[in-house]
């Protein structure tokens, strides 16, 4: 198998209909399809899936906001342009491109007037003219009935996954970027995929003594197939005098360890992502306490990042300079990963509103809740005071 067509094996999971070879100056295109994969290569690679899911479903429904920093400190949000964009941008909208920059290693989001508009990344062909201005081609979609057009690099936001090593105006598929355990991944599914198939329906052998015309050896087969497959099966069956029935041994699945290779597919798969494999249903050795961490893990070393870098592709694509240098940026709240659900939740707000950090206002918004009488007051714990207090109770503070 080569690279390209594990490309498009696994591309095909989640897209359909014909695609577009890359035009890269410098002639550099590495995402040209070979031959469509068969139903057995198309099948079974759940981890990918839900691989895809894990990074794609908790940025699409967490909060889209362009906050501005506070000289005081934190951030506070704006209201401009950019924020009336991405709120306007729908659920679906951001799955389809985040879906492609995962698979594909691009993601394409065209500037119209009042909103975003995903664009199939295979689509696009990048161009660059004489003046070194780089340009977005978009393909003619028959199926969609969208047209061919070309879009200016500035009304256009463009994510990569990862930086292309050869060119740096396009990315990669992490799917790409570790192209011989993927091709491993296929060729385990493919095989347990025929173990099961031919496990599932074990060959019988009929044997007869003598030499049979090619005629009597069809009216046999026919004969036995029609009263002994199909609703028929296990039906006891009446030979003829010297016909002998067998059945082909062809082993059970733990010959094959199919299990372990499965088990094997989702690590190889969990490493390409940064996703724990208790995640991917490998739930050996993890209880509750440690999910807990695992979740905390995977949300630090993995989401995070993840979503930075969509956060600034964004505010690259929709500030402008002078609004960035004030401090100005996009920002995805994943905190509710984090601050836990139920008993968890409740004593963290608490804390949080007793020690004087939040108010009782900021607390009940952060769990959907409007505002109350007299809730933006800071409070202030009446156990404790402030050091020079402690030390000369009747000492005033010098202003």
């Amino acid at each position: 198998m080569t690279f390209s067509s594990i490309y498009s094996v696994i591309s095909s999971l989640f897209r359909t209909g014909d695609s577009a070879s890359w035009k890269v100056a410098g002639g550099i295109n590495p995402y040209t399809d070979s031959s469509p994969p068969s139903p057995e290569e198309s099948k079974g690679i759940a981890a990918i899936f839900q691989s895809i899911n894990l990074l794609s479903d908790p940025v699409c429904s967490a909060p889209w906001r362009v906050m501005a920093n506070i000289d005081t400190g934190g951030s506070k949000p704006v209201k401009n342009k950019a924020n009336l964009l991405i709120n306007n941008w729908s659920f679906e909208g951001k799955e389809a491109f985040i879906f492609d920059t995962l698979v594909n290693g691009n993601g394409f989001a065209a500037i119209r007037k009042n909103k975003l508009e995903t664009i199939n990344a295979r689509r696009v062909n990048i161009a660059v003219d004489e003046k070194g201005q780089q340009w977005y081609e978009i393909q003619e979609d028959p199926n969609a009935n969208l047209p061919a057009e070309i879009i200016k690099q500035e009304d256009i936001i463009h994510l990569k996954y990862r930086v292309h090593g050869k060119d740096l105006r396009i990315g990669i598929s992490p799917l790409l970027e570790v192209a011989p355990s993927i091709e491993r991944v296929v060729v385990i599914n493919r095989a347990g995929i025929s173990v099961f198939k031919n496990l599932a329906a074990p060959g019988i052998i009929l044997s007869i003594e003598g030499r049979v015309s090619d005629e009597s050896a069809q009216f046999i087969k026919e004969n036995w197939n029609e009263k002994y497959s199909g609703k028929n099966r296990g039906k006891t069956a009446l030979l003829s005098e010297g016909v002998k029935a067998s059945i082909l041994d062809s082993g059970n699945a733990s010959d094959f360890q199919i299990a372990e290779l499965d088990r094997v597919n989702t690590l190889l798969i969990s490493r390409v992502f940064g996703i724990p494999p208790s995640l991917l249903g490998e739930t050996g050795g993890v209880n509750y306490s440690t999910s807990i961490e695992v979740t905390r893990a995977f949300y630090a070393l993995t989401l995070k990042p993840w979503t930075t870098r969509i956060s600034d592709c964004f505010g690259q694509a929709l500030l402008s300079e002078s609004e960035r240098l004030k401090g100005v940026k996009v920002h995805i709240d994943l905190s509710s990963l984090i601050r836990g659900e139920g008993t968890e939740l409740s004593e963290y707000l608490s804390r949080m509103v007793n020690a004087g950090i939040i108010t009782v206002n900021e607390s009940r918004n952060m769990i959907g809740l409007t505002d109350v009488k007299d809730g933006n007051e800071i409070r202030s714990p009446v156990n404790t005071e402030p050091l020079y207090q402690w030390i000369s109770p009747n000492k005033q503070q010098v202003p």
